[in-house]
């Protein structure tokens, strides 16, 4: 009896819930005249119904419409929560994918409004992004490249500091994000060749004296290029780039030493896409792989 007790009142409680999130899809389907009752709206139903991801979704894009990027932020990232704890959800990863780009959207709308904004914060989140669209061979759209290179452009003139790449890596940890930090730079490059420019020495000289100032057991250098000529060559001289990186940053800075493996994978991990070519020169990067 006491066992029959607690299955009708599981079911009642899911009906109940139903009948809330039933509510919830009503009261975003009105189309109120302001952005303020749009939003009231949202607050309303997210506290009849908790565990919908797409409601946490829409509410974010809708934050960001509304120029409030911190909270679109968190709605995003309890969007990604929830959707972490059903793995079955259709077309998953895309999902993700796509909370993911929304949730650094939001980041890098929040930076280029207010330039003191914690860039460490932005790479994190832009990491995970990258790692996912490498994890299930996603293009990064050109709408969330555009937005990103006036970002991309600050951080190549000025690369982040010890303490930006500090903070990011514990809030990494304090997260458990999955995915390790990555940090891309467009090094410089004489032509055909695997000696940075006057340019490319300058900036790598910045990003040595802030890797010495974090804690990381490796930190792996990614050579990236385009995918103009031949995929062999181009994967040796990737390959020699990195390593040419490597060396310098050690004859720099020798505590590095044992810190330091590099690589070149050529062609083979376009982060943009290889269809236009304004796009494909992007993929001309150092990356610099940081595991928390």
């Amino acid at each position: 009896m006491h066992k029959i007790s607690l299955f009708l009142l599981a079911l009642l409680t899911n009906i109940s819930y139903a009948d809330d999130c039933a509510k919830a899809n009503e009261l975003i389907q009105q189309t109120p005249q302001n952005s303020t009752a749009i939003l009231n709206n949202y607050e309303q139903a997210l506290k009849l119904c908790t565990g919908q991801t797409g409601l946490y979704y829409a509410y974010g894009v809708t934050l960001m419409q509304a120029e409030q990027y911190q909270a679109a932020y968190d709605a995003f990232k309890q969007a990604l929560s929830l959707l972490n704890q059903n793995s079955q959800a259709p077309d998953f990863a895309k999902k993700r994918f796509s909370i993911l780009l929304r949730q650094s959207e939001s980041q890098l709308a929040q930076y280029n409004k207010d330039a003191n904004y914690n860039r460490g914060a932005v790479i994190l989140s832009l990491s995970s992004v990258y790692a996912e669209a490498k994890a299930s061979e996603f293009i990064i759209p050109k709408e969330f490249i555009a937005l990103q290179e006036r970002f991309q452009e600050q951080v190549n003139n000025e690369p982040l500091s010890g303490q930006e790449l500090k903070l990011a890596l514990r809030s990494a940890r304090d997260l458990a994000v999955e995915a390790p930090l990555a940090i891309e730079y467009r090094i410089p490059f004489d032509f055909n060749s695997d000696k940075p420019s006057v340019e490319g020495m300058k900036l790598l000289s910045k990003i040595g004296n802030s890797l010495t100032d974090i804690s990381v057991n490796k930190i792996l250098i990614v050579g990236h290029t385009d995918s103009k000529g031949d995929a062999a060559y181009n994967l040796k001289l990737s390959d020699r780039r990195a390593n040419s990186v490597k060396q310098l940053l050690i004859k720099q800075q020798p505590q590095l030493k044992n810190a330091l493996e590099a690589k070149g994978v050529g062609e083979n991990e376009p982060r943009y896409s290889t269809l236009s070519p304004e796009q494909d020169a992007l993929n001309r990067r150092v990356e610099f792989i940081l595991n928390p």
